[in-house]
């Protein structure tokens, strides 16, 4: 397993610019916890990094969400599908933490069972799914405040140059 902490992803800003970063990431993490090992005993070392990986996404979860839970009060027109794909995401992410943090409970001898990893990979697919709804949604504010500046440019060109034509005339 990679070495994650979650010191190390707190010690790094994400910003808004960084949400493709993220995805990216998230994918990462999402596909070491989906892919542990299928048999036999887990060492202490990647019981660890399952439970580090767990928090780390959880906690990227949240921050995402907050981002999208803001964009969310700033845009009333996609504030109701903005707060479902956010609480879909937050669910998710909750359901992983709750599956990494029992990784290595003592009643199950560290080794991974069916169900775990199922219901791994149907949290994954479901955060993969909202984090991809949020996106859009974000994506699609940002096009509309760029058709919004595209218009007032325009209008004041047409406004510049009405006035040069008109103040070469007279």
């Amino acid at each position: 397993f990679p070495d994650f902490s979650v010191e190390k992803f707190l010690s790094r800003s994400c910003s808004v610019c960084d949400r493709r970063c993220f995805g990216y990431l998230l994918h990462l993490q999402i596909t070491t916890l989906v892919n542990h090992k299928e048999q036999g005993r887990r060492s202490e070392r990647a019981l660890k990094a399952i439970q580090e990986i767990g928090k780390v996404v959880a906690f990227a979860v949240e921050r995402f969400v907050s981002v999208g839970e803001q964009i969310a009060l700033e845009n009333e027109d996609v504030a109701d599908e903005m707060r479902e794909a956010c609480e879909e995401a937050k669910k998710s992410g909750q359901t992983i933490f709750n599956l990494t943090s029992f990784a290595g409970d003592p009643f199950d001898d560290g080794v991974p069972n069916s169900t775990d990893k199922s219901g791994m990979v149907r949290a994954a697919r479901s955060l993969l799914s909202a984090v991809t709804r949020v996106l859009i949604i974000a994506d699609s504010v940002v096009v509309k405040r760029l058709l919004t500046a595209v218009k007032k440019v325009k209008s004041v060109l047409c406004l510049c140059l009405n006035s040069q034509v008109f103040g070469s005339l007279s």
